[in-house]
């Protein structure tokens, strides 16, 4: 007997795979306007458009990571690293920032480069990996600066990642990043062999290798990326504050996973959602932007957090279990 057509509708919206984070996003924003209605203004809402951007940049080039079957703790480090090497070439050995940003870079390719062949080739699991380097990073960033904040005096370089005002609301350049780069990595996963390949290797390893995938690679041009866009984002805020310190992004790391799971990444491998992700980021900004809105302060943050991700993973569970079901 054929199924009413209500069900049809009704099974179609619930395959939609980001639809527990939208519902999750708007019941979130819901609350807080409740709280104080300024949360919904125009202007407030560009804000958190603002405060997502940071956690996007790297939470989107990490989903790929994580959907091909990997991690990268390192990401906080290489985000304080690279802005800190790009300053002291700028005032030291090469007075032209951008030469020197696209240098530090390049650097940040190689740091993913040296994550990637210490797991594929050295067969070092990814979490020992990283939180290795995470570490190393770190006091490498502590030490290039002598643990002070580092300060850049040309003001050209802040058109990069500073605010314009459209219509009197302010408009961080980090958003046209973040939607190019929510552009750029949906793509690569739905519509090239790379993202299919990468789908394919976080499922399920032995059977790609056995369809011809190139499974080593594909992780280490993942492990490039994620830390690409890391020295990309500390590049932004550079240019945005015109100051970097070797101690910010300690809690990047986590945010960025917890955006990525949040939007529907597996942490196992092998299924994800770029729009998800953005979608997760967004959530973050928007729980930071109401706590305080509503006077909780920074302190909840974290408890926040950890309840929307449990609660998100539920939910994506139940999603894969239904679909599994209908299949």
């Amino acid at each position: 007997m054929q199924a009413p057509a209500h069900s049809k509708i009704l099974r179609k919206v619930w395959s939609i795979r980001e639809l527990s984070i939208l519902i999750a996003t708007i019941a979130v924003g819901f609350f807080f306007y409740l709280g104080n209605h300024i949360f919904v203004t125009p202007y407030n809402l560009s804000i958190v458009l603002m405060m997502s951007s940071d956690v996007g940049l790297v939470a989107i080039p990490m989903a790929l990571l994580l959907i091909s079957g990997e991690f990268d703790l390192s990401v906080g480090s290489v985000y304080a690293l690279v802005p800190i090497i790009a300053n002291v070439m700028y005032k030291t050995v090469l007075p032209n920032i951008w030469i020197t940003s696209i240098i530090s870079l390049l650097m940040a390719c190689m740091f993913g480069l040296a994550n990637g062949l210490l797991t594929v080739k050295v067969g070092i699991p990814s979490f020992i990996v990283t939180m290795g380097t995470w570490f190393f990073f770190g006091s490498l960033a502590l030490i290039v600066s002598g643990g002070l904040p580092q300060g850049i005096p040309t003001t050209s370089f802040y058109n990069l990642g500073g605010y314009v005002t459209i219509s009197g609301l302010p408009f961080a350049v980090e958003m046209i990043w973040l939607a190019g780069t929510a552009v750029l990595f949906y793509l690569i996963l739905e519509k090239t062999r790379h993202g299919n390949w990468s789908m394919g290797t976080g499922s399920n390893k032995m059977a790609a290798i056995m369809m011809g995938v190139k499974t080593n690679r594909v992780k280490i041009i993942n492990f490039m990326l994620t830390s690409l866009f890391a020295g990309l984002l500390g590049i932004l805020d550079l240019s945005r504050m015109s100051a970097t310190t070797p101690t910010q992004g300690t809690a990047l790391t986590f945010e960025a996973i917890a955006a990525a799971v949040i939007g529907g990444v597996s942490l196992s491998g092998g299924a994800g959602s770029i729009i998800g992700t953005l979608i997760g980021s967004i959530l973050l900004g928007s729980i930071y932007n109401g706590l305080i809105l509503i006077g909780a302060g920074y302190y909840w943050f974290q408890g926040f957090v950890g309840a929307i991700v449990v609660i998100a993973a539920v939910i994506n569970l139940r999603v894969a279990k239904a679909r599994g079901s209908n299949a």
